[in-house]
């Protein structure tokens, strides 16, 4: 369901780029500055489906973005987080989740970005809650292995990428993940526990043999979990 309340955020007049305006209109204060500001939000985003209402005052500018559809900040958010913007994707991805209904691809996507900044508990918190309402979410099996893997986790990886490849066997994806317990030769002993056990479920698979160092270290962001997985 749509949220009655709209996204905003507040820009420092002391932050914001004038590079960005053209030369006429960098003089802070002026008609042509707020002019220029408004046509710059605007432009950022009419085509992504989301509208803007800029306001500029003595200290900063203040930006409203109002989505045709929820979906276009998720597609928003996962472009930042594509451009290696991962405060900015949390911050939208934050806001979608208390304030839309409940959405498998946003709880998926604020997980990796939650993990891809190391912050692995609230990762595997937003991953579980995205299984929890999606039990067929592949992807979201996948982020949750590797979150629990970079926490030292091993057990906890192990059982959320096997759940991954039970649903989908042929999830390269997962199975790199899932291979990475096979390397390097120094790896712990609980790790040769779990590499054995791995081995013997998939006698044919060679990244279990050979320890393949082209292991995913964590899953890539997308922003729908029908796209392809990739590395």
């Amino acid at each position: 369901m749509p949220s009655d309340r709209p996204l905003t955020f507040d820009i420092p007049l002391s932050d914001f780029d004038l590079g960005l305006l053209p030369p006429s209109a960098r003089t802070i204060g002026s008609d042509a500055f707020d002019d220029a500001v408004l046509m710059y939000f605007m432009g950022q985003y009419a085509d992504k489906g989301i509208n803007a209402a800029v306001s500029v005052d003595s200290r900063a500018i203040h930006v409203t973005l109002i989505p045709e559809h929820p979906r276009s900040l998720l597609d928003h958010a996962a472009a930042l987080m594509r451009e290696g913007k991962l405060a900015d994707g949390i911050d939208i991805l934050e806001w979608l989740r208390e304030n839309t209904g409940p959405d498998a691809d946003v709880l998926y996507n604020l997980g990796i970005a939650r993990s891809e900044r190391g912050q692995f508990p609230e990762a595997i918190e937003v991953l579980t809650a995205c299984t929890a309402l999606d039990a067929g979410y592949v992807d979201a099996w996948t982020g949750l292995g590797v979150a629990y893997q970079r926490l030292d986790r091993p057990d906890q990886a192990e059982a959320a990428l096997r759940k991954a490849i039970a649903l989908n066997p042929g999830s390269g994806f997962a199975h790199r993940n899932l291979a990475r317990f096979c390397w390097p030769p120094s790896a712990p002993r609980r790790r040769y526990r779990i590499c054995g056990r791995l081995r013997t479920s998939f006698p044919t698979i060679p990244a279990y043999s050979t320890g393949s160092r082209k292991a995913c270290s964590r899953p890539a962001m997308r922003p729908c979990k029908r796209s392809a997985a990739t590395c």
